[in-house]
């Protein structure tokens, strides 16, 4: 029980925190419901994979604790009810590193208490090097050539797509355990529909940062042979597009508890979870108010993204990798 517990919510935190680009803008009917694209005039593009993948954590500045991470609600006191009231601190919005006021990010405080037994981010740094968990992240039209600090564009798309090695398994790494630059990832067949992105975040560039959403992201993540099905709602993406990488990016946005809940019980593995897990969620739930109380947690990941090739859209492997696996997956050499 302890085993299966700990591998779910460590899952839970990764789903989070990665889809975390969404709003409440009219999330789509179902998850085969691929987004219309907006029609921006730009004819450059950067494709990446995401190669690091971090839940913040709290910092001390002086008298102050600061976080990363986004304010979804516009205001800087609570919206709803915390089931953890009885101390003053435990949903209160953080202030971010610049002074900003109103950041909400309760997972930083789920990883707090219990990251260390759970190890969220370790199992998020497996699961990527492991070719489990790759995000692609397309950027479309984009007005100038080359993006520097002075490029400023009011009209970008970021596609985001699960990936895939061609043919299967792990991707290859460099000497530090990462993701090495230039290899083709395929684009998992889930993540669209029609040709079209399920998941299409409408920004822009101000000074070759790229700022993104809203948009409600569902998500899926095979689990135990099924598959565990979410909507992350009202977040954002933020990154800096004026290097080679898309550096210091994060992803932000809020997970309804009761869908979460529901949607891991309905997976047989998992059917007996829910009187655990559902107590768990709420107690860190400070967004989504019903009525007076909060029924949403919200989350957000720091993250820094490679180039990468696109291959074709496939359905994604899952017997063993071909051609000798992780060392030549998917590497073009740079090129």
């Amino acid at each position: 029980m302890k085993l299966r517990y700990s591998f779910l919510l460590s899952l839970i935190a990764i789903t989070t925190v990665l889809a975390g680009c969404g709003e409440d803008k009219k999330p789509p009917a179902d998850a085969d419901a691929a987004v219309e694209p907006r029609d921006c005039d730009g004819d450059n593009s950067r494709f990446f994979v995401v190669q690091k993948l971090a839940i913040p954590s709290e910092e001390k500045d002086g008298d102050e604790t600061t976080v990363v991470g986004f304010n979804l609600d516009n205001t800087d006191k609570l919206v709803c009810d915390c089931a953890n009231s009885k101390d003053d601190n435990a949903c209160n919005d953080y202030v971010s590193p610049d002074g900003e006021k109103g950041i909400d990010i309760q997972f930083a405080r789920l990883n707090k208490a219990v990251g260390s037994i759970l190890m969220f981010s370790e199992n998020i740094t497996k699961n990527i090097k492991e070719g489990d968990l790759l995000l692609l992240v397309d950027v479309q039209g984009i007005d100038a050539d080359d993006v520097t600090s002075s490029t400023n564009d009011d009209c970008v798309n970021a596609d985001i797509y699960l990936g895939v090695v061609p043919g299967g398994g792990a991707p290859s790494l460099d000497g530090d355990d990462l993701i090495t630059a230039g290899q083709t990832f395929d684009v998992d067949m889930r993540s669209v529909m029609n040709g079209k992105p399920l998941v299409r975040l409408e920004g822009k560039l101000a000074n070759g940062i790229l700022t993104a959403g809203p948009a409600t992201i569902p998500f899926s993540l095979p689990i135990s042979g099924a598959s565990i099905e979410v909507n992350i709602k009202q977040g954002h993406v933020v990154a800096d597009l004026t290097g080679e990488n898309l550096e210091a990016g994060m992803i932000g946005g809020v997970l309804d508890v009761e869908e979460t809940v529901e949607a891991v019980v309905a997976i047989p593995a998992y059917s007996d979870l829910g009187g655990t897990l559902r107590p768990v969620l709420k107690s860190f739930a400070d967004s989504n108010p019903d009525g007076k109380m909060c029924t949403g947690v919200s989350a957000a990941l720091t993250f820094t993204a490679i180039p990468a090739v696109r291959g074709e859209v496939v359905t994604k492997p899952t017997g063993p990798a071909e051609d000798g696996g992780a060392d030549d997956a998917g590497d073009d050499g740079g090129n």
